[in-house]
């Protein structure tokens, strides 16, 4: 290796020294890119032998007195530990076709997230399934497959994710989704915004979910779920769609913050599924054609569940005032009831002859907090967090539950905050001096 090479190895050893307390504090993730974790790893095959089944390594005879072993052990023995990392190509360095990233050295990740990197490319993603709480993938998946079943390059087989509980897929190209979601027992948070989806039929398969993000996509239907993921959720984001009905959004009555922001539901009667949903908190309706009415505000209220009227409702970012409170009900459907098959066929009808008011616009208010924007997923690496080849950054779950007072999980958000670790490329040393 050259030892340019081995000097900037012995540099990034001596970054992981002096923030060890962190790379092994749960908050943070490792930020690598896919050239430093290369040259890592490609340290590791030159100077270490490293057993693939075991945690042992054997040092070649050759290299014993090689000034770079303990920094390589160090490294090694901090890979690892650690338990989130956050990978990402730099720009102008994608992966070559056929080009794979190894994930063997990080044998604790409980996040893992990638960003610009095709799923495909990793190997030894199958050996992190029993480990795994929080997966995030940015513009590098094209089939739920090929991550929950194939585990990329591992070409695995059918395996559960026993401690999944966030998966954040935002900003790929999936546009439908298949069977591999019923190896996710325990997923609380699901993000599929972005995702081009025409057809989430396969949610069916979701043993369980509390938010389910499936906002700025092409969704005609409600997707139904499992009965044990409609008992389950509480969150559900699905703006910026096509939806002219939210039939079988009844069922879901657990339901405590809905967005159906700018879809082609014209109709009061469109929205009568709501008088279901008895613990609904926060509800946003606003760039839909029935909001044109100048008294849809009240038309909406008097369809809610009754029991609505003992908590706080926020109604398209507006509290409801003591005389809204005062007509909640009053026109509210029986728990339980949908449409009739002459009203939904007219609804249906409704959606070929309508698009959304604002199709692209971003999220704003109290529940939908996309990851990225979709410029910010095209500039991703442009980021000045991202433009060192390895950092650590405090980095919360964008989206996590809490429990409210009805011991139902809420949803809260956390802020971020960044530590980098100062390595540079030696390229660009060379260029510096």
């Amino acid at each position: 290796m050259d030892d340019a090479i081995l000097q900037w190895v012995c540099s990034v050893a001596t970054a992981f020294r002096q923030s060890a307390h962190l790379l092994l504090d749960q908050q943070y993730k490792l930020l690598l890119d896919t050239w430093s974790l290369g040259e890592i790893q490609e340290a590791f095959s030159l100077i270490l032998e490293i057993e693939q089944h075991t945690n042992f390594h054997v040092l070649h005879p050759n290299h014993r007195q090689h000034s770079a072993i303990p920094h390589l052990q160090f490294i090694y023995d901090r890979l690892q530990k650690i338990f989130g990392l956050r990978l990402w190509a730099k720009v102008g360095q994608s992966l070559p076709q056929n080009e794979t990233i190894s994930l063997r050295c990080f044998r604790n990740l409980q996040a893992l997230e990638l960003l610009h990197i095709p799923v495909t490319s990793l190997k030894a993603l199958q050996t992190l399934r029993p480990t795994l709480r929080s997966v995030i993938i940015v513009k590098g998946l094209t089939r739920l497959s090929d991550l929950f079943i194939r585990c990329g390059g591992d070409k695995a087989g059918e395996f559960a994710w026993e401690q999944l509980q966030e998966a954040v897929l935002a900003h790929n190209s999936l546009y439908s989704l298949d069977h591999s979601l019923s190896l996710l027992p325990n997923l609380k948070i699901l993000d599929l915004s972005h995702c081009e989806l025409e057809d989430a039929s396969a949610l069916e398969y979701l043993p369980t979910v509390s938010l389910l993000d499936l906002s700025h996509n092409q969704l005609r239907l409600l997707p139904r779920l499992s009965p044990t993921a409609t008992y389950s959720l509480i969150v559900l984001i699905a703006n910026n769609n096509l939806f002219s009905h939210i039939s079988g959004l009844h069922e879901m009555n657990n339901i405590e913050e809905l967005d159906l922001r700018d879809n082609v539901l014209s109709l009061k009667e469109a929205l009568s599924p709501i008088g279901a949903l008895p613990h609904i908190r926060v509800l946003k309706i606003s760039g839909n054609p029935i909001t044109w009415d100048l008294n849809y505000r009240s038309q909406i209220i008097r369809q809610l569940n009754p029991a609505t009227a003992n908590h706080k409702v926020v109604f398209d970012d507006v509290p409801l005032t003591g005389q809204e409170y005062d007509e909640v009900g009053m026109h509210a459907v029986p728990a339980g009831s949908s449409y009739s098959p002459e009203l939904l066929s007219s609804l249906s009808s409704l959606s070929s002859l309508c698009s959304p008011v604002n199709p692209i616009s971003p999220a704003h208010g109290l529940i939908s907090q996309p990851l990225y924007s979709p410029e910010e997923a095209d500039l991703i690496q442009l980021d000045p967090v991202d433009s060192q080849p390895a950092s650590l950054v405090n980095d919360s779950a964008p989206v996590s539950l809490k429990n409210s007072g009805n011991g139902q999980p809420r949803r809260k958000s956390k802020k971020k905050r960044t530590r980098h670790i100062a390595i540079t490329d030696p390229d660009n040393e060379d260029m510096d001096n």
